[in-house]
């Protein structure tokens, strides 16, 4: 049968939760390294059988295959030459419900992973070996993990399932040639940092807008901390001078790499600012929405640009709009200027938009009762991605934010998903003293059947049960 007609096998069905007797005869650890991904990347690679970087040997964009050979093996010897992955829309069925493995692709995603197919492009394919059921895995290409299953024992065959966004930011988000280094590091019993993401969503890091830090990564951290493992910079501060000189080279290709990249840098790359200012201001669309985008990410220490950003938030352009709102709530109080435009934006917003406008105006006035109320009513959302982004604003603006701490404990005392409960009890760590209100509600999940098998999450949670003391 050709892969592009194959129905998803009666095996699979199983696997994804509609058979509860094969279930709970499989080990624990492979449901939760496909179905709810491990937490951090050592893990994965701990786990797995086979780390393996690929090269695209070929596509076929109608059928959605990409077919991979391998370039080298950097944990265990992979037995096939060839991989090839399968995007099937049609032949994936939709998800179960609760337990089920999220199998049906994103379509969006899916387009941009055979988008991004090119023949030489490489990826890294990490694989764990289960008998006997066939493989299963994540893959990373640029900007987007991807999980697959092999339906079968023939080492060629893999589908892809679905795609999770919070992978960028807990295990990389930056090139699979980053990834690489990375990787050998870890299994030499390394530390290492990789990039992740911590702003922005997919879409923006695809187009060079998300703001990445590095996390500290390694074979012997099993639990997801970015208070402990980030590090401010992925691109290293004493690159900064070079890039500068790069603001001035003669190709514009140069000069919009380079602002990006100090962007990347955040508020150390500050000496930046009154070289990026009159990019900024020019008249070349892509440089002048690298530029501002770069001065959003070094913060506050780009106040020069203040007027600049009160300008754009009325821009048509939504990438140089988003930037500015989101550099206005950077600096606070100092842009209460743009309290009104950005109230009549509010009203006139919606979905993710809303909510990013929400959060600025909460930072420039953390009395902003609307605003607030926008922002805990995410808290409720029907979309856990969408709950997880809001815990992760209301982490993020610390105090400001502490009108949410009453929504923010229900979330942690009754959410359906454990991620995001953790991210409740890291919001709540971050609004400081005030949120010792909330420890009810901490005893209370402890208390929840429901946690049992999510170690992870009961450990966060006493971990800020200790914190609000």
């Amino acid at each position: 049968m050709k892969p592009e007609t194959v129905i998803c096998p009666r095996w699979m069905w199983f696997a994804l939760g509609g058979i509860a007797v094969v279930l709970a005869g499989w080990p624990q650890p492979t449901q939760a390294y496909i179905t709810a991904p491990v937490q951090t990347i050592g893990q994965l690679c701990s786990w797995s059988t086979y780390v393996t970087e690929v090269r695209v040997e070929k596509i076929s964009k109608e059928k959605g295959i990409i077919i991979y050979r391998k370039v080298r093996d950097l944990k265990g010897k992979y037995p096939r030459e060839t991989i090839r992955h399968v995007f099937d829309l049609k032949n994936t069925p939709a998800h179960q419900g609760t337990g089920a493995v999220p199998v049906r692709p994103d379509e969006t995603d899916w387009k941009y992973a055979l988008d991004w197919a090119e023949v030489g492009k490489t990826a890294v394919v990490v694989a764990l070996k289960y008998d006997p059921y066939g493989d299963f895995g994540h893959t990373y290409i640029d900007g987007m993990w991807y999980a697959t299953m092999c339906p079968k024992r023939d080492w060629d065959l893999f589908y892809a399932i679905y795609s999770e966004p919070a992978l960028l930011m807990r295990w990389h988000c930056g090139s699979p040639a980053q990834l690489v280094p990375g990787i050998e590091k870890m299994l030499a019993g390394k530390e290492a940092v990789l990039p992740v993401l911590v702003e922005g969503s997919k879409q923006e890091l695809r187009q060079g807008r998300g703001k990445i830090k590095g996390l500290k990564v390694s074979l012997t951290v099993h639990d997801y901390n970015p208070q402990r493992d980030l590090v401010a910079n992925w691109v290293d501060k004493g690159m900064v001078p070079s890039l500068i000189k790069s603001l001035k080279d003669a190709n514009r290709e140069t000069k919009v790499k380079a602002a990006r990249e100090l962007g990347s840098v955040g508020p150390e790359a500050k000496e930046a600012v009154p070289h990026l200012l009159p990019l900024a201001q020019g008249k070349d669309d892509e440089l002048r929405t690298a530029a501002l985008i770069a001065l959003e990410q070094v913060g506050a220490e780009s106040k020069p640009a203040l007027p600049l950003f009160l300008a754009a938030i009325k821009e048509g352009d939504p990438l140089v709009r988003q930037s500015a709102i989101r550099a206005l709530g950077k600096f606070g109080p100092q842009a209460k200027a743009a309290l009104p435009d950005l109230e009549t934006l509010l009203i006139k917003s919606e979905g993710a938009d809303r909510m990013e406008i929400a959060e600025a105006l909460v930072r420039i006035d953390s009395e902003n009762k609307p605003a607030l109320s926008i922002l805990t009513a995410g808290l409720k959302d029907s979309s856990r991605e969408m709950r997880i982004k809001t815990t992760e604003m209301l982490a993020q603006m610390g105090p400001a934010a502490r009108g949410a701490i009453f929504a923010l404990a229900e979330v942690v005392r009754n959410d359906g998903s454990g991620t995001v409960r953790m991210r409740a009890a890291d919001a709540l760590a971050a609004m400081g003293p005030d949120a010792k209100s909330a420890r009810p509600a901490l005893e209370a999940a402890l208390a929840d059947p429901r946690m049992a098998q999510r170690p992870e999450v009961l450990a966060k949670i006493k971990e800020v049960q200790g914190r609000l003391k």
